[in-house]
């Protein structure tokens, strides 16, 4: 077994105004972004690893997004640099 490792901006880590599920969030769909580029959501595989129902990855992201941490680009998102 593999053990994968993800990377957390200071900026978000220090966010206080964000819960441990935005963080996590956010941290998958870097892992997804290769390069700056953009990925699909993929609300259910999220919910999933997560444990959570699909409807509180929409909050999620929609919050990071809120914040400025996620972009979207029609049904697509990235991490704002």
């Amino acid at each position: 077994m593999t053990t994968k490792f993800y990377k957390l901006p200071e900026h978000v880590f220090n966010d206080n105004s964000l819960t441990d599920t935005d963080r996590r969030i956010y941290m998958i769909i870097a892992d997804l972004c290769i390069n700056g580029g953009y990925t699909s959501p993929l609300r259910q595989s999220v919910a999933d690893k997560l444990g959570i129902d699909k409807r509180s990855v929409r909050r999620c992201v929609s919050n990071l997004i809120q914040k400025n941490y996620l972009e979207r680009n029609g049904y697509y998102l990235r991490v704002k640099e």
